[in-house]
């Protein structure tokens, strides 16, 4: 990030560039000056409500706090302040158990990640190695279903562009980047992921990823 901000501001100098439109770990360096990209970032207008959007532990307990239903029945989120849970307090949670990690809360670098685990005791190990190298983690269980996107351009908290597609295939074909899609309608998730936006005060460029049964 010391080389390539400094990198960035002179190109979006010298090249007038009038907007940027950034994967995850550039979008993270970009946000050490905010002042200087936010104007060419087609996202929210101010860096925190970016970082929310760039962590799913972040986005749960927005949801939470403000009593906005997250879509799951179950959720838990682990900081540095809080106990790891008991197996007797995950005995019915659907499996696999998925760990999720955001690079914005890593300790040395470490990227965003998505663990699966297979049965209760593994997930708890995987737990406490993840939290050497992580301040915050998302623990789900298994959503059955496939993969549907919700896609909004959002301008004073109202769409002035949307999209929504259903997952055919993905890469690897257990759950992933998708590969090959259909155009899909669904009023409730549409609904909903309105409201997440609405919630977390969303501007601009948007997706939102459901699983639908």
């Amino acid at each position: 990030a010391e080389q390539f901000v400094p990198w960035c501001r002179e190109v979006a100098r010298s090249r007038r560039v009038s907007a940027i439109v950034p994967l995850e770990a550039a979008l993270r360096a970009l946000l050490t000056d905010f002042r200087h990209f936010g104007p060419l970032l087609p996202y929210a207008s101010d860096a925190a409500t970016i970082r929310v959007g760039l962590s799913k532990c972040d986005l749960f307990a927005a949801l939470a706090r403000d009593k906005q239903p997250s879509g799951f029945d179950r959720v838990l989120i682990i900081d540095d302040t809080t106990s790891a849970p008991s197996c007797a307090e995950l005995a019915d949670w659907p499996l696999p158990i998925f760990i999720k990690v955001d690079a914005i809360h890593a300790r040395n670098g470490a990227p965003s990640r998505n663990v699966r685990a297979d049965g209760i005791p593994e997930a708890l190990n995987r737990v406490v190695e993840l939290r050497r190298d992580y301040h915050r983690l998302l623990m789900q269980p298994y959503a059955a279903g496939v993969g549907v996107g919700a896609f909004f351009i959002m301008k004073d908290g109202a769409p002035i562009a949307e999209f929504m597609h259903q997952r055919l295939h993905e890469v690897p074909h257990t759950g992933g980047i998708s590969s090959l899609r259909a155009t899909f309608d669904h009023s409730a998730i549409r609904a909903h992921a309105l409201a997440v936006l609405r919630t977390i005060g969303w501007e601009g460029v948007a997706m939102l990823e459901y699983r639908w049964d």
